[in-house]
């Protein structure tokens, strides 16, 4: 975009060009739908040619992005380099989308937005081990081991409060074991909170 710091993805354009860029899954192994990956990434790519033709308006939201999700096939894309892919485009939708917030609505307003996102995310990460999130439903219904949980909410408290350059590639990479009962927290619940997190990252770049 004209005038504007925003970074683009490397070279992103078209749904071709991305997808030399990424393999397949042995033809036998599933893998994300060619098809669905092709859309989204056509549709990243003519949102970056019009960001650079000076059109700041976003048909594709990093919202969206972050929340689209694959069928599964045989022979299909390899997901960690789609994953990585559309992690680029999202981040850089995301700084679009500040810009135009500041450019609209001024420092003051985003300034209260990151303020209110940054206060739910720390009281989060700020509870007790082994209380920071509801248990599942049901007894027998598996969520994420709460150690491994714990331990990721433990460094990004430290994170937050002790970076200089916060991003969300510490959030993104994380994974949790399977557990039951006592032993886990809701997988739902975690994973709004850590998309909350992920958008506090975006906001204070």
């Amino acid at each position: 975009m004209p005038g504007s710091s925003v970074r683009e993805p490397n070279d992103a354009a078209t749904a071709t060009q991305e997808t030399h860029r990424i393999g397949r899954v042995p033809r036998k192994h599933k893998g994300y739908s060619t098809q669905q990956v092709r859309q989204i990434l056509d549709r990243c790519g003519q949102q970056v040619e019009s960001l650079r033709a000076g059109n700041p308006e976003l048909t594709i939201t990093a919202a969206e992005i972050r929340g689209t999700e694959f069928d599964q096939e045989k022979g299909g894309y390899r997901p960690a380099d789609v994953d990585r892919a559309l992690e680029s485009y999202e981040d850089h939708f995301a700084e679009v989308e500040k810009n135009e917030a500041l450019r609209h609505e001024g420092q003051d307003a985003w300034h209260d937005h990151a303020s209110a996102l940054a206060d739910l995310v720390m009281g989060r990460l700020k509870r007790p081990d082994g209380e920071r999130f509801r248990r599942p439903a049901r007894r027998r219904t598996e969520g994420y081991f709460v150690g491994d949980v714990d331990r990721l909410c433990r460094e990004l408290l430290d994170y937050f409060r002790n970076s200089d350059d916060v991003s969300p590639a510490k959030i993104r990479s994380a994974s949790f074991r399977p557990a039951t009962t006592k032993h886990a927290y809701d997988e739902a619940q975690v994973d709004a909170f850590l998309e909350r997190a992920i958008q506090l990252t975006q906001a204070l770049r």
